[in-house]
């Protein structure tokens, strides 16, 4: 069996996403001891809203269409649905950018806006970003099997944001600045690994116009998009209703926690979601029942799940105390009421 599970090109994809994201793991464990002491929970909150409102805004901008990057037999057709996405983003970007100027011309009062501050111009190149990198790394890179360099880019992306965060705390303390320039330094570098793997079919000229190749694929847009931007909501919106009812200190402490309960998610299933719809893609193309795959999916996830929820059910003030330090014991508080959401 061990043998047969060595051969698995299955099982060897997702040990090389594991691998990557296990090792940014360790290094991001040992990293939050060292940031939650050099950022206060104020400047969190509002690092928090930021990437909460972008969140939602890249919704908008994929369409969820890097889902579908993997299903087009041929790779000119996903070439052509590749570059009309990009279109989408770009488009989408650009709106956020009249957005953010309508609001601070109308809205400067509003506290989610003022609470952003001057950061706020940064909104539409964190959405491009964002966007960007969920259509080359989950979208392309899934497609072309390429898992090795979407661990690299993965990594790429949280280690230089890591470090450049680190390194303005030292060197500037505790700003809104240095955890924005981390985020942004990230998602560029992230970006600029996993270009090299689709320059040549973004830069491709398209035989058929974006809106016909974008039609080819309606459920997604239809169907999939509004589901993932309830789930994006339901993440998003405690942040953005803590910033608006309360202060970005509270926002700041929720984020952090519901931050941490989500990296043991987080690790496996960064490693098993690409390559496992890259796995039932073919599967469905080959008119293989997914049924039974998908159940046993479902109930492997929640058995890895019960150990840590319960641990940070009942010690999760004491261990994120012991771990962020003392302004930061009420996130523990957040920690214990969202860990059965584990």
């Amino acid at each position: 069996m061990l043998a047969r599970l060595r051969r698995s090109e299955f099982v060897t994809n997702v040990a090389k996403v594991f691998a990557g994201n296990g090792l940014v793991f360790a290094i991001s464990l040992f990293a939050i001891p060292i940031i939650s002491r050099l950022y206060t929970p104020e400047h969190y909150g509002v690092i928090a809203l930021f990437i909460s409102v972008s969140s939602v805004a890249v919704v908008f901008a994929t369409l969820k269409y890097e889902m579908a990057l993997v299903l087009p037999e041929s790779d000119e057709t996903a070439s052509d649905l590749l570059r009309a996405t990009l279109k989408v983003v770009v488009l989408v970007s650009t709106a956020v950018l009249v957005v953010v100027f309508i609001a601070r011309l109308c809205c400067a009062n509003l506290q989610v806006i003022s609470g952003l501050g001057n950061y706020i111009w940064w909104l539409p190149v964190l959405v491009f970003l964002m966007a960007s990198i969920k259509l080359l790394v989950n979208g392309w890179l899934t497609r072309k099997k390429q898992f090795g360099r979407m661990a690299m880019a993965e990594m790429s992306n949280s280690l230089v944001s890591l470090a450049v965060r680190i390194g303005l705390g030292f060197a500037v303390g505790s700003t809104v600045w240095g955890l924005l320039a981390g985020l942004i330094a990230g998602s560029v570098v992230g970006l600029l690994v996993a270009l090299p793997q689709s320059r040549k079919e973004i830069l491709s000229p398209s035989k058929r116009s974006s809106i016909d190749v974008l039609r080819e694929y309606p459920e997604f847009p239809r169907y999939t998009m509004p589901a993932d931007l309830v789930r994006t909501l339901a993440q998003s919106l405690p942040v953005i209703m803590f910033n608006f009812m309360y202060s970005p200190i509270v926002a700041g402490l929720f984020f952090m926690a519901n931050r941490l309960i989500q990296v043991p998610v987080e690790l496996g299933l960064h490693a098993f979601r690409g390559v496992y719809l890259q796995k039932v893609s073919a599967m469905h193309a080959a008119k293989i029942p997914l049924r039974a795959t998908y159940i046993k999916t479902i109930c492997i996830m929640f058995l890895l799940g019960i150990i840590p929820a319960l641990v940070l059910y009942l010690f999760g003030t004491e261990i994120l105390g012991f771990v962020l330090g003392k302004k930061w014991l009420e996130a523990g508080r957040f920690a214990e009421i969202l860990a059965p959401l584990l």
